[in-house]
């Protein structure tokens, strides 16, 4: 269950396997081994890019929202050095472009960003 607006309640297969309550943006199914209803992490959420034009990073490492913000945009992002790879991320964009997300990106992890084409290569020395 994708909600894209309002509240959806999902319940498991018996009253005993219980119902959770998802908002607006949040992802849910049924467990097929236990029958029980699970929210589905935010990092998933950003299969319906799509739909929502939003993207979720919560504690999230940098190569991980470059590869998500890379197959959203239909872009190359590298991450030159390794040291930054692992930068943890918290931020929401919605209808932002990639030039806007990845000032953001440049200005939270102090990071130079090169352009050619539809290749970007991020590089900076540290987490901030």
């Amino acid at each position: 269950v994708d909600v894209i607006t309002g509240i959806v309640e999902l319940s498991g297969i018996s009253k005993e396997d219980g119902t959770i309550v998802l908002h607006k943006g949040e992802k849910g199914k049924i467990e097929k081994s236990t029958g029980k209803a699970v929210k589905i992490e935010k990092s998933e959420q950003n299969q319906l890019f799509w739909a929502t034009r939003t993207l979720i990073f919560k504690d999230t490492e940098l190569y991980i929202a470059a590869a998500t913000i890379a197959n959203s945009y239909d872009v190359e992002i590298e991450i030159h050095n390794t040291k930054i790879k692992n930068c943890k991320l918290d931020a929401v964009f919605s209808d932002a472009t990639i030039d806007e997300i990845l000032e953001v990106l440049r200005i939270t992890f102090d990071l130079r960003i090169e352009k050619t084409n539809n290749h970007y290569k991020l590089d900076g020395s540290h987490c901030k």
